[in-house]
């Protein structure tokens, strides 16, 4: 098995563990037993910070002015950008009527690596050939916002769809900063950005597991053509959220999120695949 696919499997395991790990705080809080009976599906307003890894796999290609087509590359693989970070995120959230809630998230990710190419790479103008040296950069900033309506809404479970939009604001730059003997080349430098609004349907699902303890899972997924941009997305997360004090929680989180879209913005006319999937933790102050 190559590399790569251990990485994706050990990924996947990563995943799959750390969604065990919230399905059993799930089970303990059930089984607690219950000082009252009074549970809380929602705040009237939170903010908070969260923070964990970040698993990144990044496909991308990136066309010349002159229509040719660029090579499809692997950042992680092709140009040893570091698939694990550590990254904070903002979260906002408002419970503004009985049945309506929005929710905002926003995060930044940036990464640079230092390679030896071991094959031939076109990335929009820039030619790069086998054995240069380059340098690498590559940042996503991302602004999530949602909006939920809850037309089925009980005493310890609510459900509800609505809509959302991901914003995400990408930016790369290659250098060639050695050129292997022989070899000459006008284009030294290439870097591209884009800003990809991405909307998608939302469905959220909130059950009280216990007073203080309460479990959030939602997914958003859209198949659509916005502006420039043409393609599929899916956001999905589950949280596991203490209600310590009053005003004060915290919580386990998992997600994962998918993009594939073709581009054709004047500053980037290609393609980027992106997936992601998020494990850390949260506090929010609640009111």
């Amino acid at each position: 098995m190559h590399s790569g696919s251990w990485n994706k499997a050990w990924l996947a395991v990563r995943g799959a563990s750390f969604a065990g790990l919230i399905c059993l705080v799930v089970g303990f809080a059930a089984a607690a037993p219950a000082q009252a009976q009074e549970y809380s599906l929602f705040d009237r307003f939170s903010i908070g910070l969260g923070g964990g890894t970040l698993e990144i796999d990044t496909v991308v290609r990136l066309d010349a002015t002159d229509g040719s087509i660029g090579t499809e590359l692997d950042f992680e693989k092709n140009l040893a950008l570091d698939g694990s970070q550590i990254e904070p995120a903002f979260l906002f959230e408002w419970h503004f009527a009985r049945r309506h809630n929005l929710l905002l998230r926003y995060d930044s990710t940036g990464r640079n690596s230092a390679t030896q190419v071991l094959t031939e790479i076109r990335f929009g103008d820039l030619v790069i050939p086998v054995d240069a040296d380059v340098a690498v950069t590559y940042d996503i900033e991302e602004i999530l916002v949602g909006y939920t309506y809850y037309p089925w809404l009980r005493d310890r479970w609510a459900a509800g769809f609505g809509l959302g939009l991901r914003l995400l604001d990408l930016t790369s730059t290659i250098e060639i900063v050695n050129l292997p003997p022989g070899a000459s080349q006008i284009v030294l430098q290439e870097r591209a950005s884009a800003t990809a609004p991405l909307p998608f349907l939302n469905f959220d699902y909130r059950y009280a597991i216990a007073p203080t303890w309460r479990f959030i899972g939602s997914l958003g997924l859209l198949d659509a053509s916005i502006d420039d941009f043409e393609g599929s997305q899916t956001v999905a997360a589950l949280n596991v959220e203490h209600l310590a004090w009053k005003n004060f929680s915290w919580g386990l989180s998992a997600g994962f999120s998918a993009v594939d879209v073709e581009a054709k913005d004047s500053d980037w006319v290609g393609r980027v695949k992106l997936d992601i999937i998020r494990l850390g933790a949260f506090v929010k102050g609640r009111w």
